[in-house]
């Protein structure tokens, strides 16, 4: 009779079916059977790389190489970089050639990747798109931004005595005061203003010949500065990049920023 019992028991241990085992994801309801699949998928929220990942257990390993080599098929032969799309590898590649083809119309200067093009153009162009919420100065770089934004919780920070520009840092204001130290060499024979660079001279120059350079493809109106385009070209597109981290409005020139910030943000500003 016992062993009947053990028997039964084993039939109902068997019919009974095997309780699945699920991963939630903590961001939304969606559920892995895999834990590796909700690796990955967390991804997607942290945007951490899956190779990076804190959760990544050495027993899982095998598979996430698996799921490595299906989401980066793409492998760099120089460095074993790896990226998920062609396109990707082939602007990685250019390090590798030297080959930079992109290329600045104010300066020549040449650049492998787009994006570098674009951060330098706003030497040029004099664009500072990223905001001091402090101070209101506006900067080309983020990472010039965030060195900057360390003075405000300095109680002494290094100040220039010839324009009365601060740093976060003694060695940074020693680089900056050689632009005070550097001779204005290039002299203009119309009105003899002095500049330091070349560049400078020759944008100068069209002051005087009327010279305006830089067409708009929408209305052929044409500038004598590209950075006076550009504000143009924002009025076609209706395009806003100077944004009020208060509020959240936009603006097209960075004055209107300004402005908009003095006005209503000015308790912010003090």
């Amino acid at each position: 009779m016992e062993a009947h019992n053990e028997g039964s028991n084993l039939e109902r241990h068997q019919a009974k079916p095997k309780e699945k085992i699920e991963y939630k994801c903590s961001e939304r309801e969606q559920r892995f059977i895999q834990h590796l699949d909700l690796i990955e998928h967390a991804s997607t929220h942290t945007g951490k790389k899956l190779c990076e990942s804190d959760v990544c257990q050495s027993s899982s390993l095998t598979g996430h190489k698996k799921v490595l080599s299906r989401e980066k098929g793409h492998q760099c032969h120089e460095c074993g970089k790896a990226f998920q799309r062609s396109s990707h590898l082939v602007r990685h590649q250019k390090i590798h050639l030297g080959e930079k083809p992109y290329q600045c119309n104010e300066c020549g200067k040449v650049f492998s990747q787009n994006a570098g093009l674009l951060e330098h153009l706003r030497i040029h162009t004099g664009e500072k798109p990223y905001l001091c919420i402090h101070c209101g100065k506006n900067f080309r770089r983020s990472s010039h931004l965030n060195r900057h934004q360390r003075i405000h919780s300095q109680e002494e920070p290094c100040e220039c005595k010839e324009c009365g520009k601060t740093f976060s840092q003694a060695l940074l204001l020693t680089h900056h005061q050689r632009i005070h130290s550097h001779s204005k060499s290039h002299q203009c024979n119309e009105c003899g203003k002095a500049f330091s660079l070349t560049s400078d001279l020759i944008r100068h120059h069209r002051i005087h010949t009327g010279e305006k350079p830089f067409k708009c493809n929408i209305c052929q109106k044409a500038f004598r500065l590209n950075s006076h385009l550009a504000q143009h070209v924002r009025i076609h597109n209706e395009e806003k990049p100077y944004q009020c981290s208060e509020c959240g409005e936009a603006f097209r020139q960075r004055s209107g920023l300004f402005q908009h910030q003095r006005y209503h943000h000015k308790d912010k500003l003090a």
